[in-house]
């Protein structure tokens, strides 16, 4: 009852099953920002050049300078975002560029805190420097720093009289989760 045929037949159901899954996990053809940015480091790198555009008086016709973010314009449907210019002055950064960013962030907050040995501390660490400098990151994205750091506190490894500075972050970071997911609540 099983044959080569159908071992085919699988394989392709299954690969046209998860294209979906891998491209929504790794939107790199969604350009860099969304369209409710996240607060993270993108959103900065694209006010600089902003600025710099405004300043310098050039600006490149898909830049998110002068299309907007997400949507660039009527011309550009279907064509993968990331392989367009995206700013002005500053270098437009891709996939590769973002995935080093990534590492980059990460690295620096690992060796800042690896000489404590918290778990919750380095996981929470990490989920800053992946929300930090990741691609296409939405503004829900926030609640995966926050849930680390929230653990953090209820941590049994976490010294008692660290818990109040970390709760303190923590109160500061659910703070900004709410106020970078109220755009997406109706009539906000």
């Amino acid at each position: 009852w099983w044959s080569p045929a159908t071992t085919t037949r699988v394989a392709a159901a299954t690969v046209e099953a998860l294209t979906p899954v891998k491209e929504r996990l790794f939107p790199f053809g969604r350009g860099l920002c969304h369209a409710y940015w996240a607060p993270n480091l993108y959103p900065l790198y694209n006010v600089v050049d902003r600025v710099g555009c405004k300043l310098l008086g050039r600006c490149v016709p898909t830049s998110v300078n002068t299309k907007g973010l997400v949507t660039l314009s009527d011309a550009t449907d279907g064509v993968d975002l990331s392989k367009l210019p995206t700013h002005s002055v500053l270098p437009s950064v891709n996939p590769l560029a973002a995935l080093v960013a990534v590492c980059v962030t990460f690295g620096l907050l690992v060796a800042c805190f690896h000489r404590r040995r918290n778990r919750p501390l380095l996981l929470f660490a990490s989920s800053v420097a992946f929300f930090a400098a990741s691609w296409h990151v939405h503004e829900k994205a926030m609640l995966t720093v926050l849930l680390p750091a929230v653990v953090g506190c209820v941590a049994p490894t976490t010294a008692p009289h660290r818990i109040g500075a970390l709760w303190r972050w923590t109160r500061c970071l659910a703070l900004l989760c709410t106020l970078t997911i109220a755009p997406l609540f109706p009539g906000v």
